[in-house]
């Protein structure tokens, strides 16, 4: 699943609008968590890659999407309070 459909569903899941976009984000990929209410949602993703410009056949730049970040590996737990910092 790419991460603009996994931040989409989280935003749903918690009210609030998605300000998400592969376009601002830097692809990179890694460890995401997202905290509400106690529990914590752990998302690995696989790196992705900018939006590329390329040459079509009639030799006219084109700028491709970017390709997003794909989830490799998901966890949901409990947080103790022990383990909230501020």
């Amino acid at each position: 699943m790419a991460r603009a459909e996994v931040e989409k569903k989280i935003a749903k899941l918690r009210g609030t609008p998605s300000a998400y976009s592969p376009y601002g984000n830097n692809l990179k990929g890694g460890l995401v968590e997202y905290l509400d209410r106690g529990w914590v949602l752990r998302v690995i993703y696989k790196s992705g890659s900018p939006a590329p410009w390329v040459v079509n056949k009639n030799g006219v730049a084109e700028h491709w999407p970017p390709i997003d970040e794909s989830v490799l590996d998901l966890s949901v737990s409990k947080v103790s309070s022990a383990k909230i910092t501020r």
